[in-house]
């Protein structure tokens, strides 16, 4: 019965849709024929290691997949973040932009960058915003508007947090 509960999950395995060819010897094994590795264990404790070792290489392929499914949202994340930085957008208008919940995204964009969702946000703005200080005429308030801040006071607490010295002091310009 142990073996042919074996031969059962090789078949599954090998007929699984979505695997690829290089994704089942992984997790069946690369060197001969499954069926004669599966043959070739004599003894009980034989097959539940040959179980266990296939529960393991499932696991890693499943963590390998979802790893690239998160690189992806991130970087879908970024992207949509680089095209709307100045929309005034949330956590939760990228989120549903992208297609997944709130929590998730703020668990992952952490866990894949460092850094929250609003500081990676807020550092993209204050980059946008340095380089329009130093080559635009635009003034501080256009700036700070334009960036999607509600006034050009809370722009600039915000501006020297980040950079350590005030707009007008980065730039030279007044509001």
């Amino acid at each position: 019965q142990a073996y042919d509960l074996c031969f059962q999950i090789a078949y599954l395995i090998n007929g699984a849709v979505g695997l690829n060819e290089t994704q089942q010897k992984e997790i069946l094994g690369q060197d001969q024929s499954v069926y004669k590795s599966i043959h070739a264990l004599n003894t009980q404790s034989e097959i539940i290691n040959w179980i266990i070792g296939l529960e393991q290489s499932i696991c890693r392929l499943i963590t390998q997949k979802d790893e690239q499914k998160n690189h992806r949202l991130i970087a879908r994340t970024k992207k949509y973040i680089l095209d709307h930085f100045a929309d005034g957008i949330s956590l939760d208008q990228v989120a549903e932009a992208i297609n997944i919940s709130p929590g998730y995204l703020s668990t992952i964009f952490r866990q894949y960058t460092g850094i929250c969702f609003i500081d990676y946000l807020t550092g993209i703005k204050i980059d946008e915003a340095k380089r329009l200080l130093r080559e635009s005429d635009n003034k501080i308030y256009e700036i700070a508007e334009f960036l999607g801040y509600q006034n050009a006071y809370y722009f600039s607490k915000v501006f020297k947090k980040i950079t350590g010295m005030t707009p007008s002091e980065f730039s030279g310009k007044s509001f």
